[in-house]
């Protein structure tokens, strides 16, 4: 079985319950994530995701490392999640194109603001 990617479909003119209606297709490489990138983008939005976080739930919000510049230190950011696919998710706030952070479970280290990598 081939794999083609994600796609999506943009109607041509509004729909009609029980009509047929044109369409344009797209068709991109990329998986769940890019499913869910392309269903937002078709919506208009500007689409950030990233793996989903061990503990990330749909229109949530959670904590987690950033890793700083150098990848020595990750600080605690909070985090704004969005609309979800089984292994990627949404970022409506909190990080942006770029960012690096850690997606395991770090609940050990909860009261920590700053840690520093090895």
């Amino acid at each position: 079985m081939k794999t083609l990617g994600a796609g999506y479909a943009r109607a041509a003119r509004a729909l009609v319950k029980g009509s047929v209606s044109p369409a344009a297709v797209t068709i991109h490489g990329g998986g769940s994530g890019a499913n869910v990138a392309a269903w937002l983008a078709a919506d208009g939005a500007e689409v950030v995701f990233v793996g989903r976080p061990v503990f990330g739930q749909q229109d949530s919000t959670v904590q987690l490392f950033k890793l700083e510049a150098d990848g020595k230190f990750a600080n605690k950011v909070k985090v704004v999640l969005g609309r979800s696919s089984v292994n990627t998710i949404e970022i409506k706030d909190g990080l942006k194109v770029g960012d690096q952070v850690i997606l395991s479970d770090m609940s050990a280290y909860d009261s920590y603001d700053r840690i520093k990598l090895n």
